[in-house]
């Protein structure tokens, strides 16, 4: 009777359940990485890499939500201990906005002139640039992006030249060895195109320009990824060469890194 009684008492005590089940794509592929939230309540839990889940959620609750960044949120009425969320692509763009930074690597600049001589100097640049990036994301989608920072000029060079000797009746020449550096202000502003490639992985092409220093113009076209993390929260990655248009500086190689929000 005690038995009875205890376990009776325990039933009737209990206040939680575990359900179980899975998060999938149209295609029955798993989407590891998903998230399964209690309706209206704090419960939450990941699906693991082969698309299952398991969670303990109050004995009142009818219903559990399916998110998935790039897929539309699903929601489901709990009818017994096994849920399938069968997920579909997102189709509504997501305006976003990336804090971004780059990292110039690389850089040379030379310049040769005559004029009784002749001048050769070459210049190795690195900087740190700042700025934002922005735009809409989808199937297709589009964006800008402005940076702007200092790059620092470390210059090695030599002066040769020829001169009149009076003493031997001739000329002589004289080599003399250049070393400086100096600060440049360098920016830019893009745009271009983004495409989802697979969720949640979107690629970007763009296309801009700037100026160094404010008289010299520079080309910078890039090309890279941003990817989005529960659905909300970016991160980016790209290559951008930045080429003037003068001729004497080759290239300047530029890393863009940053995080963001869409929303």
């Amino acid at each position: 009777m005690f038995a009875v009684v205890a376990m009776s008492i325990a039933a009737s005590a209990q206040t939680t359940r575990v359900i179980k089940g899975a998060v999938i794509d149209k295609n029955g592929n798993p989407l590891p990485g998903a998230t399964v939230n209690a309706t209206g309540g704090s419960e939450v839990t990941t699906v693991d890499a082969d698309g299952s889940f398991s969670m303990e959620v109050p004995i009142w609750l009818k219903s559990v939500t399916a998110q998935y960044a790039g897929m539309k949120d699903k929601k489901m009425k709990i009818k017994g201990d096994d849920i399938i969320f069968r997920m579909t692509p997102n189709g509504v763009k997501q305006w976003f906005l990336i804090a971004n930074y780059s990292r110039v690597v690389s850089g040379n600049y030379h310049s040769f002139w005559y004029s009784g001589g002749s001048y050769s100097v070459s210049y190795d640049y690195s900087g740190n640039m700042g700025g934002l990036m922005f735009g809409r994301i989808g199937k297709w989608g589009w964006y800008g992006k402005f940076n702007v920072g200092l790059v620092e000029a470390d210059g090695l060079g030599t002066y040769t030249y020829s001169s009149y000797n009076y003493g031997s009746s001739g000329y002589s020449t004289y080599t003399n060895t250049y070393h400086g550096d100096y600060e440049k202000v360098l920016w830019t502003v893009t745009g271009g195109v983004t495409k989802r490639i697979i969720n949640p992985l979107h690629a970007y092409l763009g296309l801009g320009a700037g100026t160094i220093d404010g008289d010299e113009v520079v080309i910078s076209p890039e090309i890279g990824l941003v990817g989005k993390i529960k659905n909300h929260y970016l991160l980016h990655f790209g290559y951008q060469p930045i080429v003037p248009t003068n001729g004497d500086v080759r290239v300047f190689h530029t890393l863009n890194i940053g995080i963001g929000y869409a929303f």
